[in-house]
């Protein structure tokens, strides 16, 4: 667990009224994983009151410091000759996302002409999550994409580069800065998380032409500026207006897991085929099965989303077991077998192995039914509901 410090020696040149602070929501894949890391693929996710807090501090020195309670102490943080993010401490390496954001979205700034550069800025940057357990376990509530949202955030307004834009116009700035940054970090997840984190609520996402921004020229500020501006191919976050009755269950399996090792795991035992028409027919179902629980929060159709989001457990788990990948843990199912409600549907959330699965009820009532039966049956539920940003909050 991490330990408190002292920040007594760091120096900072604005009190509390001029920070920047920034809150992230977590979230939560309710269907359409594995196949949506492809392009034109599509996921349903939702935001959840667990929030990143993050504060930004403009620091007066000649080091910015990072302080989270993932570290024990503050992190210091400089620029080298070539304008790098660079630290000396050996815990900076486990904040690889923070720094490759810095960096991105500082030359971004300095290609709009917001930031000088010739002076460097140097910032405190405080952390605080609830997408944690105390002892540092993750939930599974996506805190990498989190922290890259917060980070690009509280920066993008810091360079005052949020004024005089909708609201969509800031999610798809915030969205692709994200994605430049995780790319220059060679991550291959789908950014769901991500679109999720930045546009809020319950959102169908379509993962846009991977093999199109792969050729797109990102390493200087002038590139990042111009892929920016660029249309995106397949790109698609669209918020869902889910009916106010429907509420969430979250079931915590206390084990953590990795979306990015996941998919980077091999099927040794089947030929290059046989692969590719399971990934063919599984692309194809995961596709008609996230379009079809759109339609069914679009129209209201609480039988046509039990049906769909049942359909893509059941196409996900086919796909594991065909290939060879951990998902159902004990306790899942466990927590999936208890659901027997008509007016319940209940599925894992994300890659599986691990993490959270969820229950999604027509009813408060049947959810609370089902929350008892799980801690009845010993299993951690987390006190999560559905969020949604209002407009004004940004």
């Amino acid at each position: 667990m991490a330990q408190s410090y002292n920040d007594s020696t760091i120096i900072h040149t604005n009190n509390d009224t001029d920070a920047i602070k920034v809150a992230v929501p977590g979230k939560l894949f309710l269907a359409g994983e594995y196949a949506v890391v492809s392009s034109g693929q599509a996921a349903l996710l939702t935001t959840v009151d667990a929030f990143l807090h993050l504060t930004l501090e403009v620091n007066s020195g000649q080091n910015g410091y990072l302080i989270t309670n993932q570290a024990d102490h503050p992190i210091a943080w400089t620029y080298d000759v070539n304008g790098q993010v660079v630290s000396n401490d050996p815990e900076a390496g486990e904040f690889p996302l923070i720094w490759q954001a810095l960096q991105t979205v500082t030359a971004y700034a300095e290609a709009t002409g917001m930031k000088s550069a010739a002076t460097p800025d140097y910032f405190d940057l405080k952390i605080q999550s609830d997408l944690d357990a105390a002892d540092g376990t993750k939930y599974g509530l996506g805190s990498s994409g989190a922290i890259s949202v917060a980070v690009v955030s509280a920066l993008l307004k810091f360079y005052k580069l949020d004024q005089d834009i909708t609201e969509s116009q800031w999610v798809y700035r915030v969205f692709k800065l994200v994605a430049i940054t995780q790319a220059q970090l060679g991550m291959v997840g789908s950014l769901g998380d991500v679109a999720a984190s930045t546009q809020t609520g319950v959102i169908y996402y379509q993962n846009f032409d991977r093999e199109w921004f792969d050729q797109q020229a990102k390493s200087t500020g002038q590139e990042i500026h111009a892929l920016i501006e660029e249309f995106w191919p397949e790109l698609m976050i669209e918020q869902l207006p889910v009916d106010p009755d429907w509420t969430l269950s979250l079931v915590w399996s206390k084990e953590k897991a990795s979306t990015e090792d996941l998919l980077k795991m091999v099927a040794h035992h089947i030929s290059e085929r046989e692969l590719e028409e399971v990934m063919t027919s599984f692309k194809q179902l995961a596709k008609r099965q996230v379009l079809m629980a759109k339609a069914a929060i679009q129209m209201n159709e609480w039988s046509l989303f039990k049906s769909a989001i049942k359909d893509n457990f059941d196409n996900i788990l086919t796909y594991t077991q065909t290939l060879n990948k951990p998902y159902l843990t004990k306790s899942f199912k466990k927590a999936l077998k208890l659901v027997t409600s008509e007016k319940t549907v209940a599925k894992i959330s994300g890659a599986g192995a691990g993490d959270c699965a969820y229950a999604i009820s027509s009813q408060a009532d049947e959810a609370r039914a089902i929350q008892g039966l799980w801690r009845e049956n010993d299993l951690v539920v987390l006190p999560f509901a559905f969020w949604q940003r209002n407009e004004q909050e940004r």
